[in-house]
């Protein structure tokens, strides 16, 4: 038999044909998915954005950490929700402002009032020259500055519902404008420290998306 034709054979002889032996073909170290080295680095690269994902994700530790402390201080007690001022103030919310999702705002404004007046089961009028500052205690439950500033918020919104229920009493409604200016004053520093907190925000973002382009 010539080269052409030949094959390695394992056993096999004059009564039979020899059994043909595959030959495997070299294979070639460059050819396979990537040297060590490379799938080393892309399972680097892979983790370093992993790691990034997850830090940017908000703390779930943080958050149980400011219900703790708003649960210890008593900040989350309120008023019952059929309290006849609440009911209204819902109403006005929701008719005269359009703000049909308001459960949020009532909320708030009822932990605001039962805070100020932590015994009764009505509102009375007395938390316009009260002395308890429920924005401090909020500031050292940990709350972020934009949750406290809706908290002053939806106050102002509140105390505004209020001018709109005794109109002939004008020292009541220099209280309610006393009152109104006083939130306002205290929500100036709350507007900046939210204002810290968003740009510090933004530039980690910035920072974060340059670094995943690298």
């Amino acid at each position: 038999m010539d080269g052409q034709s030949r094959a390695r054979g394992v056993g096999g002889g004059a009564d039979g044909p020899a059994m043909v032996e595959p030959v495997s073909a070299p294979v070639n170290a460059g050819e396979d998915c990537g040297s060590e080295t490379e799938q080393g680095s892309e399972a680097e690269r892979r983790g370093g954005e992993w790691r990034r994902q997850e830090e940017r994700k908000p703390s779930t530790s943080n958050f149980s950490g400011v219900h703790c402390n708003m649960q210890q201080m008593g900040l989350y007690e309120k008023f019952p929700s059929e309290t006849p001022i609440l009911v209204e103030f819902k109403k006005y919310l929701v008719e005269h402002l359009e703000v049909p999702n308001c459960q949020q705002e009532v909320d708030n404004v009822s932990r605001m009032l039962r805070y100020m007046q932590p015994t009764g089961d009505r509102v009375n009028m007395d938390f316009l020259t009260e002395t308890k500052d429920y924005i401090v205690s909020l500031k050292r439950a940990k709350l972020l500055p934009a949750t406290i500033l809706n908290y002053i918020k939806n106050m102002i919104s509140f105390v505004q519902f209020l001018l709109t229920r005794d109109v002939d009493d004008q020292d009541f409604h220099r209280g309610c404008q006393a009152y109104i200016m006083l939130l306002n004053t205290l929500r100036k520093p709350v507007s900046k420290a939210h204002s810290k907190v968003t740009c510090k925000t933004s530039y980690d973002c910035l920072r974060g998306g340059s670094e995943d382009n690298q």
